[in-house]
C-alpha cells in the first residue's frame, strides 16, 4: 500500500514537469534536430503516467480509440496542408521562404499530434488486450 502512495506522489509531482518539458521540446524543436517526434512521445508518456496515477478507464472515458485515430489523421492532414500551402505560394512542398519559423513550428505540431495519438492508442490497445489494471 505504501508503494502505491509513493508512486502516486512521485507521478503527481512529475506530470506537470513532463508537460512543461513537452512544451519546451515542441517550441525549441524548430532550432534543433527533431522536435515533433520527441515532443509527441513525451506527451504520450505523460498520458501513460496519468493512467498509472488513476486508471485506464478514467482516460478512455475521455479519449476513445477512435478519437486517437481522428487526431492522428488530423496531424497528417495538417502536415500535408502546410506543405500544400507553401506550394500554393509558389515554393516547393514544405519549403518556406516567407515565414520559415512559423512553417516549421506548424509542421512540428502536426508531427507531434500524430506521434502522440499513435503512441497513446498503441498503449491503450495493448493494455486492453493484456487487461492490466494498476
Amino acid at each position: 500500500m505504501t508503494k502505491d502512495k509513493l508512486l502516486k506522489a512521485i507521478l503527481s509531482f512529475m506530470l506537470p514537469i513532463i508537460v512543461l518539458f513537452f512544451s519546451y521540446i515542441q517550441v525549441y524543436g524548430e532550432y534543433s534536430p527533431g522536435g515533433g517526434f520527441q515532443s509527441g512521445a513525451i506527451l504520450s508518456s505523460g498520458l501513460i503516467f496519468y493512467t498509472l496515477l488513476n486508471s485506464c478507464r478514467s482516460v478512455t472515458s475521455i479519449f476513445s480509440i477512435y478519437s486517437f485515430i481522428r487526431l492522428s489523421s488530423f496531424g497528417v492532414l495538417f502536415y500535408i496542408l502546410i506543405g500544400l500551402y507553401s506550394m500554393f505560394l509558389g515554393d516547393n512542398f514544405l519549403e518556406y521562404t516567407i515565414s520559415q519559423a512559423m512553417g516549421v513550428t506548424l509542421v512540428e505540431l502536426g508531427i507531434a499530434l500524430t506521434v502522440f495519438s499513435v503512441m497513446s492508442s498503441n498503449y491503450f490497445v495493448l493494455s486492453s488486450v493484456i487487461d492490466v489494471e494498476f
